[in-house]
This record gives structure tokens, C-alpha cells and sequence, in this order.
């Protein structure tokens, strides 16, 4: 060592290298340097070394043992040297030693707790999922044929990222898009009903309708296309339904909307005369007979309105939207019923309903009737006329029969033979006791308490009277 030259900083000597920061010695290599002699105690002091390398030397004498003082020492090459001695302490505990076993430990437990946190989770998730399935009625995935899946990817694509501009409808518990799909290379109007799972009760919506829906088929019930049950891209719960798109919009937009105008950027809606709105009048007691009475169990509507009433190209009606359909769980008789608490739309919803009376379907007989004096009327039932003392029930009865005619909507009669019959003074009476027919109908049906109302086999019955009677009347 003696041999190097001092007027040179230690650092640049041969076979020395210092660390960056304290110009500390941390390595000296002297491999095959032909160096001989005895090892100075004095290495002992060097403690920031960690390489320490004679071999090949001719170095004599003992080890010193304060190189066991080197506790940042990783690396001592001795070997084809004339050295003798190996009793010197160990490295400090605290050291090199220690800083290997805490290396050590570090390699084998991270990965081990990282497979026992990735196995945590994954059986976290996979227990979840199968909870969160037992929610789900069995129904809904149970007749793949009858109610296969789409993507939500599809979906999104369709609708352009559910874009406004195909947004046609939106209620308490989804908005409806319009879209075109594909299947089997065929084109396909469609309407995607988006549910707000953010609302409370959207997703038992949701499950009522799919339960519903689920093996019910009629040609006045509006058709279930498909449905989707994921994760959006967000890696948020999504649910939709995919209905058939009724061309001809709602008896809503037929009876309130201005018929010059028509639905934004569609051609306008025609009037809706005499006869096609008893036409549609027996569609919806069709379906309420089929619901009511040909099902496994009955199911109540609960929400019949104008908006939920649509048409398809050959302006047959068609009932929808089931958020919030209830199974009557009994044989035959409408008297005992399930309690759901209150369900409906003000002014439809029978008065023992907002009472807090169970379900029945003598509720949906009631909202029937309300639907039927709208549509001939043109009124609305909560219309600004009708206040505590008055409402459209009692606004028909007492026009009849002698006012029948003042407070029928003007635009009913339409056509030329209805119209000439209308300005026709010998045809002013049958009309006056068709429109008199059809408000009895309308008024028994919705009687206070629905319990005294008509059952629907009745109401169906009677309609059909009508028009009959009405046909051959104008030839």
C-alpha cells in the first residue's frame, strides 16, 4: 500500500473504488496484484467496505480478525494466499447478517401474502356473485329460448353510447332508447329499456318485470325481445330489456298530443275516431283478461295509463311496461289478495289503494275504467277541472245521458260517415247511446270501491256489443 503514490487521492489508485456520496473506500481489489507480506490490522478501520478481494497474492501471517468488524462487508476473497487463521468473531448481528436474513424474509413472505390476498379476493368475489344470483328469480335466466342475453357492449354500440338523440322515453325507473339490431342479419326495431339502478326499488322493477314476462305471450302484450344483465364499462351493474319498437307510438301521444304536429321529426299522428278507439278499448281488456285469468297466476298490471298503452303498425294495442306487476297468489277469487303497499300513477290508482287495501285485480278494473273515459273525453284524470269535489268519474255521470255528446272530445268522429251521422240530426240519437254505453262500461268499471266494478269477461263482453251494434249501424 505503501508503494502507491500519496500525492494521488486515495480514490484514483489502482484496485480502490470509493463511494459517491462520503469518497469512503468500499472496494479494494487486489487480485492478482503481486503483493506480499501480512494483512494490516489497520483494515479493520476501513468500515465502509464491502469488497475486500487478494486473492492470488502472496500474502503470509494470520487473518487479522478485525476484519470481522466489517459489517457492511458482502464480499472476501482470500484464497491462493499463505494465510493462516480463522477464529475470528462473525459479522455484527446487527449488520450484514441481519440486513441478509430481513432480504430473505422479504422474498419468501411478499409472495406468500400476495397469494393469500389475490385467494381472499377471489373467494370474496366468487361469494358474492352466488349471493347476489339467489336474488335473482330463478325465471329470469331459466328459458334461454324464450329470454336470451345481449351485451351490454352490443347495447352501447347500438344506441351510440345511449345517446340523447335516441332517448324516446323516460320514467321513474329506466329511459327507453330507440335502436336498430341485427339478428341473423335481419334489421330490427327495437326499444332498450334502461333501468336506474340508482333508484331506490329500480331493481325490483326489474326482477317484477322479467318474472312477469318471463313465459307470458299474447297479441295485445307488448313483445320481449332479449334482455342484458352485466357490467357496464365503468364496472357498474347494468340491466335493460329489449322490447319490439311500436311503430305507432301510445294512445298518450294520440289522445294529448297536437295531432297537426305529431311526435319531433316523425310524420303527425292521425285522429283516432269512435271506432278505433273501442278497438283499442277491447285490445287492453284482452290483455288484462289474459293476465287476470289465463295465466298460472294472475298478475296485476298495477300501472295502467295511456303512455303504457302502444301501437303497432296496424294500430293494435299493446299493453307494457310491467315495473310494477304483482302475482296474485290464489285460485280464482280476486278477494284475497297479496299486500304490497301502494303502486300505480295519480288518477289511475283506485281510492281503497291509496288507503293502503291490498292488491287486487279489481285495482287494474279500476284503472280500466279511468282509461276508457279518457279516451273517449279527452280528458285527463287529474286535468285542472277536477279538484276534491270533482273527478272524471263522477264528470261522466252526471253528463249522462242527456250531455253525452258536450263532453265527448271533439276529434272522436273523424270520418265522413261519423261525421255526416253527427250533423245528422236522425243519427244524433244512436250516437248519443253508443257514447252512453260506452261511459256506463266506463263508470261501472270504476266505481269508488272496485270491488262493485264489472269483471273484465263482462267488460270484454259488453264492448263487443258495442261494436257490433255500432257497425251495423253505419253500414
Amino acid at each position: 500500500m505503501h508503494s502507491w503514490n500519496e500525492s494521488i487521492h486515495i480514490c484514483n489508485w489502482t484496485g480502490i473504488l470509493c463511494g459517491p456520496r462520503y469518497q469512503r473506500v468500499v472496494t479494494l481489489n487486489l487480485w492478482s496484484g503481486g503483493f506480499s507480506g501480512s494483512i494490516s490490522l489497520e483494515v479493520g478501520n476501513m468500515s465502509f467496505l464491502r469488497e475486500l478481494i487478494l486473492y492470488n497474492n502472496s500474502f503470509t501471517g494470520v487473518i487479522p480478525q478485525e476484519i470481522g468488524r466489517l459489517s457492511r462487508l458482502r464480499r472476501l476473497g482470500l484464497s491462493n494466499n499463505s494465510l493462516s487463521g480463522f477464529q475470528f468473531p462473525g459479522c455484527s448481528i446487527e449488520g450484514s447478517s441481519r440486513k441478509n436474513r430481513i432480504l430473505l424474509s422479504l422474498i419468501i413472505v411478499v409472495p406468500i401474502l400476495t397469494m393469500i390476498f389475490v385467494t381472499l379476493v377471489v373467494i370474496f368475489c366468487l361469494v358474492y356473485k352466488s349471493r347476489y344470483n339467489k336474488n335473482i328469480p330463478q325465471e329470469t335466466n331459466s328459458d334461454n329460448e324464450n329470454f336470451p342475453q345481449v351485451s351490454y357492449r352490443r347495447l352501447h354500440e347500438a344506441t351510440d353510447g345511449f345517446s340523447l338523440a335516441n332517448l324516446i322515453g323516460s320514467g321513474t325507473f329506466s329511459d327507453v332508447y330507440k335502436t336498430i339490431m341485427y339478428e341473423k342479419n335481419m334489421p330490427q326495431a327495437v326499444a332498450v329499456k334502461v333501468l336506474k339502478l340508482a333508484v331506490h326499488g329500480a331493481d325490483k322493477s326489474f326482477f317484477a318485470e322479467c318474472e312477469a314476462l318471463r313465459s307470458i305471450r299474447h297479441r295485445n302484450l307488448v313483445k320481449i325481445v332479449t334482455s342484458c344483465s352485466g357490467i357496464d364499462f365503468q364496472g357498474n351493474d347494468f340491466k335493460a330489456l329489449i322490447y319490439s319498437y311500436m311503430v305507432n307510438g301510445s294512445l298518450e301521444d294520440r289522445l294529448h298530443q297536437n295531432p297537426l304536429l305529431g311526435p319531433e321529426n316523425e310524420a303527425p299522428y292521425s285522429c283516432l275516431n269512435f271506432l278505433q278507439r273501442l278497438n283499442i278499448m277491447i285490445d287492453v281488456a284482452m290483455a288484462l283478461d289474459y293476465i287476470h285469468c289465463q295465466c298460472g297466476s294472475p298478475i296485476v298490471h298495477c300501472d295502467l295509463k295511456p303512455s303504457n298503452i302502444l301501437f303497432d303498425d296496424d294500430l293494435v294495442a299493446h299493453l307494457g311496461d310491467f315495473d310494477l306487476a304483482t302475482f296474485i297468489q290464489h285460485d280464482s277469487s280476486s278477494s284475497h289478495t297479496t299486500s304490497l303497499g301502494i303502486k300505480g300513477t295519480i288518477g289511475y290508482v283506485p281510492p281503497e289503494h291509496r288507503m293502503g287495501s291490498k292488491i287486487s285485480t279489481c285495482g287494474d278494473i279500476y284503472s280500466f275504467g279511468i282509461l276508457m273515459l279518457e279516451s273517449f273525453t279527452g280528458k285527463r284524470p287529474t286535468d285542472s277541472m277536477f279538484c276534491s269535489s270533482l273527478n272524471l268519474h263522477d264528470f261522466v255521470k252526471m253528463a249522462m245521458p242527456h250531455k253525452v255528446m258536450e263532453i265527448t272530445d271533439h276529434v272522436l268522429f273523424v270520418t265522413t260517415k261519423e261525421e255526416n251521422m253527427t250533423e245528422n240530426t236522425q243519427h244524433r240519437g244512436p250516437i248519443e247511446e253508443f257514447l252512453t254505453s260506452i261511459y256506463l262500461i266506463g263508470t261501472a268499471c270504476s266505481m269508488k270501491l272496485p270491488r262493485d266494478g264489472l269483471h273484465i269477461k263482462n267488460v270484454i263482453e259488453q264492448l263487443q256489443i258495442v261494436k257490433k251494434t255500432f257497425v251495423e249501424t253505419i253500414g
